[in-house]
């Protein structure tokens, strides 16, 4: 699938007109962004929302970038975009510091392998740089709310089915899964010739076989106690070691771009929740990880790989290494330790 940046201007013109004069800056823009992939347009507002290409009350955009093309399957975008959901509440939303542009920006990285650009990402944090910018900044945020969190039209909100728009816009699809996870299947007339009796009768009284529609996959009528009434819930080691002293482990490393970024996440992450932690470079965490190996001794390399354990917490970056390609890092580093003869027994875990 393509995917798309669709950029829009809050202000309407007005940034680029009374910026200077107020900041002391040129602001060409407040910007607002969303993503378009399958027919669908997602953006961060009222908590995650989607809607047709262009149908926001925010007008047409004012420019459309291509970002490039994702072959993630479309139930693993799914799956990442629910995860989401319980970091992108309505709740959560500042115009500041957790914003459409950091949905996007996390959500692009996942999707493509990088984010949107710097310009726009920064542009808060270049307002709040100003001294009026910073001594307005709640009046700004409470202005800009109506607008930011103005909820979607339900005419201009599609059925998606595996993160694929159905391509309809107030018509019926032959089934379709909505936002609640409800399964819609809408009855057409059925001729005897074509079917059965006992079909058309239960299409008459509007009734349908939801097994005949959906049947089940063959693994799920085999009979295997052991492996259903065992736990599917995963193991995970969730405690944060002291983060400067894992750090200064690592030497020189320590102070790399790609490591203060994610001591930085992780931090705040663990302090602040996972909404006030914006996830960094993901391509760049992994650049620093592949070369890891050759960088660090096997007695250093297990600090590395403790600050990977703890962001990789973070459903965000969990699931954009575990659908990594071609090369996974996570798998080239547990060949790395497999293959290092007296390999320290605390990397070995």
């Amino acid at each position: 699938m393509d995917v798309q940046l669709y950029v829009y201007d809050l202000s309407k013109g007005m940034a680029r007109q009374m910026s200077l004069p107020l900041l002391g800056i040129q602001i060409d823009a407040v910007y607002h962004t969303s993503l378009v992939f399958g027919g669908v347009e997602y953006f961060f507002g009222y908590g995650m929302q989607r809607c047709f290409p262009g149908s926001t009350h925010h007008g047409r955009p004012m420019d459309v970038i291509p970002l490039g093309r994702t072959e993630l399957p479309e139930d693993v975008i799914s799956e990442y975009l629910e995860s989401l959901r319980q970091i992108y509440t309505p709740e959560s939303y500042d115009l500041f510091t957790h914003n459409c542009n950091n949905f996007t920006n996390e959500l692009a990285m996942f999707l493509v392998g990088k984010g949107i650009p710097e310009h726009i990402t920064n542009l808060p944090q270049t307002v709040l740089n100003t001294p009026f910018g910073q001594m307005l900044r709640p009046q700004i945020d409470a202005s800009m709310r109506r607008m930011t969190q103005a909820p979607v039209p339900p005419q201009n909100i599609p059925s998606v089915h595996n993160g694929r728009s159905n391509g309809t816009n107030g018509t019926n699809p032959s089934h379709v899964v909505n936002g609640n996870g409800a399964v819609t299947l809408p009855l057409s007339p059925i001729s005897a010739s074509s079917e059965s009796s006992s079909s058309s009768t239960e299409a008459a009284h509007g009734s349908v076989n939801y097994e005949k529609a959906f049947p089940s996959h063959p693994h799920l009528m085999c009979k295997v106690p052991t492996l259903q009434s065992g736990s599917l819930r995963p193991v995970t080691f969730t405690k944060i070691p002291p983060l400067d002293k894992l750090t200064a482990k690592l030497g020189a490393a320590g102070h790399d771009p790609a490591v203060t970024a994610f001591k930085t996440f992780v931090s705040t992450r663990n302090a602040e929740g996972a909404e006030e932690a914006a996830v960094p470079d993901l391509p760049q965490f992994s650049t620093f990880f592949r070369n890891a190996p050759k960088l660090l001794q096997p007695e250093v390399l297990f600090a590395a790989l403790d600050l990977l354990r703890c962001a990789l917490l973070d459903p965000r970056v969990s699931g954009w290494f575990a659908e990594e390609s071609p090369d996974p890092t996570i798998s080239a580093l547990i060949d790395h330790v497999n293959n290092l003869e007296n390999c320290p027994y605390n990397l070995r875990l």
